[in-house]
């Protein structure tokens, strides 16, 4: 059997009944690369199970997948997820990969950014249009795309979760600076003129965790963020038109 377990954002997010299917598993896979997860998060963990983890990169659940899940077919295998299990586009591939090799599956969720996120901006979910990632950018790879969603999004008087892109190589998270010289490039790429168009935005630093910070501010203050901001998990919310309770929420932001 498969059990694919999300770890939430913080210490203490996994479920007891998550805990129980991870403590009677045979192997204990932890994928490290689509997200953060503090050490001391996962020694916790291998003390609680009594059990040593074993991490697995991005082909070994995507190109070798078929490899990956093969030992549940006579184990009980366990795969830890940051976050939320089938957030990520390469999860739902394990899930369909155990399916055709006949091996059964039990996902149990946690906390991930995206609803974390979104629940603490104080704007309402209902108003959210679809989500973008930013990524880091490249000497031959630039990609402007995200800023015409986000465009679109507004047209459309939605708002937008930005998600910023995690260096593996170096083990970091894209700075409050490299969001903004990024960002501010790509709107001029594609004239979208949010920069310049959008009052305010929010900053979300560490959400779901005990150094959670959110912060209403504008584009042009991004730069003076960056000392406070530091090695933070960040995300994103460009915000449309703001209902009455929205700007309520966001006057109460501190």
């Amino acid at each position: 059997m498969l059990f694919i377990i999300g770890l939430g954002l913080e210490k203490d997010d996994i479920s007891i009944r998550a805990l129980s299917a991870l403590k009677h598993s045979d192997i204990v896979l932890l994928d490290s690369y689509t997200s953060f997860v503090k050490e001391e998060y996962v020694k916790r963990l291998e003390r609680l199970a009594a059990k040593h983890f074993i991490r697995v990169s991005r082909s070994d659940l995507e190109q070798d997948v078929k490899k990956t899940v093969k030992a549940a077919l006579e184990k009980d295998v366990a795969l830890l997820v940051p976050g939320d299990p089938l957030i990520a586009t390469m999860h739902k591939i394990v899930v369909d990969e155990a399916k055709r090799q006949g091996i059964k599956v039990a996902v149990m969720h946690a906390p991930s950014v995206l609803n974390v996120a979104i629940g603490e901006s104080g704007l309402s979910a209902y108003r959210f249009g679809p989500i973008v990632n930013v990524p880091f950018w490249q000497k031959d790879y630039k990609p402007t795309s995200f800023v015409r969603v986000v465009s679109k999004n507004l047209a459309n008087d939605l708002h937008t979760l930005l998600l910023l892109d995690i260096d593996h190589d170096h083990n970091r998270p894209m700075s409050i600076a490299e969001f903004s010289e990024i960002f501010s490039n790509a709107d001029k790429a594609e004239q979208t003129k949010i920069v310049k168009d959008t009052l305010k935005i929010l900053v979300m630093a560490d959400v779901g965790t005990e150094k959670q910070q959110v912060l209403f501010t504008r584009f042009s203050e991004l730069n003076s963020l960056s000392e406070t901001l530091a090695g933070r998990v960040l995300s994103i919310i460009v915000p449309a038109s703001l209902s009455f309770s929205e700007e309520e929420s966001l006057s109460l932001m501190h």
